[in-house]
């Protein structure tokens, strides 16, 4: 056997044991999806060969927000940190979670996947019948005071500091009360059968999901859900002041051997967000 042929053979085993990853999604797809999206747009992702399917009761596994522009000024913002870290930063920017961090990936790699729903909030936020705010997102926006227990990871207590609160973490603070008392509003104005334009709520929820690259403490809004299913709960806080609105309320849900009060990422295909594009391989 010649030398050319056992290492063309050893590739060709290689390459069954251990195939490379190809997507079902291709370039037209991701072209069409980058010229469709919007700021605040939902996209729900497929990966076929994801173990995620073998057991979870859920076609899609993946949640990604869309903000649009994301800059190195709005992390310093909105964040409080500097870009030295590993986000994506440009003008089709998603905000995911991955094993429980919340991540900035540009649109293209998020396509990087086998299929791809895009669902939309109304262009006008109306109330919906019988939409309730569930108790635990009420309980959170009436007593936020009582949340805050954390150091902003970006100045970090040492021995021997002072025990009182830096301007950084009075300035953070500030921030987030600010954000819940937007929120507040948002639930307000809803409940009182209001018209909220989309337009003016999504400044808002950037703002919030930004925030969750410099995590502050888990704030208890009434979702339980594995690691795996981490993006759904970081899109879930990112749009809790109207989610309950548009039937996006956590169930009870049997998930391997135990009962979660969480959402699955399906269960968004069910309510009122409209279905804007969908493409499964």
């Amino acid at each position: 056997m010649r030398q050319n042929d056992w290492q063309e053979g050893l590739l060709t085993l290689l390459s069954r044991l251990f195939p490379l990853a190809r997507f079902a999604l291709n370039g037209k797809n991701t072209r069409d999806i980058m010229t469709l999206v919007q700021p605040g747009d939902v996209l729900l992702r497929v990966f076929t060969a994801s173990n995620h399917r073998r057991f979870f009761p859920s076609t899609f596994q993946d949640i990604g927000f869309y903000l649009g522009n994301v800059n190195e000024s709005h992390l310093r913002q909105w964040a409080k940190i500097d870009y030295t870290h590993p986000y994506a930063l440009g003008e089709q920017t998603i905000i995911t979670s991955i094993s429980g961090q919340a991540v900035l990936i540009d649109i293209i790699d998020f396509c990087r996947c086998d299929g791809i729903a895009i669902l939309r909030f109304p262009a006008q936020l109306k109330l919906q019948a019988g939409a309730i705010p569930p108790q635990a997102i009420m309980d959170y926006l009436n007593a936020p005071e009582t949340k805050i227990k954390h150091t902003p990871q970006t100045s970090k207590k040492k021995r021997g500091d002072s025990p009182l609160p830096t301007s950084e973490e009075t300035e953070l603070d500030a921030n987030f009360f600010s954000l819940v008392k937007a929120e507040k509003e948002i639930v307000h104005f809803l409940s009182q059968g209001k018209t909220l334009p989309f337009a003016k709520i999504m400044p808002i929820f950037y703002r919030i999901a930004l925030r969750q690259l410099n995590p502050p403490a888990p704030f208890d809004v009434g979702l339980e859900t594995p690691n795996i299913l981490s993006s759904v709960a970081l899109f879930y806080y990112i749009v809790k002041s109207v989610a309950w609105n548009y039937g996006i309320v956590p169930e009870k849900k049997r998930i391997l051997f135990r009962h979660y009060d969480t959402i699955l990422v399906d269960d968004l295909i069910e309510t009122e967000l409209e279905e804007v594009w969908k493409w499964v391989g």
